[in-house]
């Protein structure tokens, strides 16, 4: 019986990762650009109402083989080959300002386990939000058996299947993400928020509340106070007191937000609270359905 959960959970998660990265491929092969701005560090030029896409295909041959060998091989996939996949989608994350016309609608997003260990049920909340008044337009909740271990740096594989299936669930499409995790703070500059933005191709910034990797000046204790989060000698991100007093929040551009921006939205972004008021929500649905679906 218990082989026999452990292979259903194995194929569910074989299906959704074939479904996710052949709809992307298609999705970038066939798109037009639409958007109105420069990707800088891409030097991507774009028509109006471009989506900053480029009409070249988003995985290679090469590449989608690297990930079709973690699809068959997903609960024992190696650190080797996890690193090999974060290396080629790292490839496909750009770092660009975020459009000058704005944000009307903003989403948090979070992923809860039921207990620790290698399997365990994952449940992943969205919370999309008016950016400004904080009403919340819409909640969706996805909840997935899973089966892919905790290993440092490879988190995303972990939690991102839940969070597309809720991702799914939408009927608002939200203008920019604010991730619970890493952007491009992240050894080979893939964290889940980069992870989770070249997949859907939308601006993502990571919002997480510990140090990945990285080191950094002393930070003042006012709020608003910044300083950059070093790794060698390049700048992965901002070290950001969103509150006064209060331990500081490390801010990394996931996908299509760069490194200036991500701090200044998620510091506009917070109230009277350490975490910004979507990734807040978003905590705060998660640990409420967790514990429906759990008791």
């Amino acid at each position: 019986m218990y082989s026999l959960v452990r292979a259903k959970c194995i194929l569910r998660q074989f299906v959704f990762w074939v479904k996710a990265f052949t709809a992307s491929t298609r999705n970038h092969r066939q798109q037009k650009k639409r958007d109105g701005h420069k990707c800088q560090e891409n030097r991507r030029e774009s028509g109006p109402n471009t989506r900053g896409i480029s009409n070249t295909p988003f995985f290679t041959i090469a590449e989608e083989e690297k990930l079709m060998t973690f699809e068959a091989g997903e609960r024992n996939i190696s650190f080797k080959t996890g690193v090999e996949i974060q290396k080629a989608l790292a490839k496909k994350v750009q770092l660009c300002s975020f459009p000058d016309r704005g944000i009307r609608i903003i989403a948090g997003t979070d992923v809860s386990y039921s207990r620790t260990g290698k399997y365990s049920t994952a449940v992943a909340g969205i919370v999309v939000m008016k950016y400004g008044s904080w009403e919340v337009v819409e909640e969706v909740s996805s909840v997935q058996e899973i089966s892919f271990p905790y290993i440092p740096g490879l988190l995303s594989f972990r939690e991102l299947p839940a969070l597309m299936m809720a991702f799914e669930k939408l009927k608002n499409i939200p203008d920019l993400w604010l991730v619970d995790g890493a952007g491009i703070a992240h050894p080979r500059r893939l964290g889940l928020a980069s992870h989770f933005g070249v997949t859907i191709d939308r601006p993502t910034i990571g919002v997480a509340k510990s140090r990945l990797m990285g080191h950094h000046i002393d930070l003042p204790p006012g709020k608003g106070s910044k300083v950059s989060l070093i790794d060698k000698e390049a700048v992965i991100g901002t070290v950001l007191r969103s509150r006064t007093d209060v331990r500081p929040l490390y801010i990394s551009p996931g996908h299509r937000v760069s490194m200036e921006q991500a701090s200044e939205i998620v510091l506009s972004c917070c109230t009277r609270y350490r975490l910004p008021e979507p990734t807040r929500a978003a905590h705060n649905f998660v640990t409420r359905i967790r514990a429906e679906v759990l008791n």
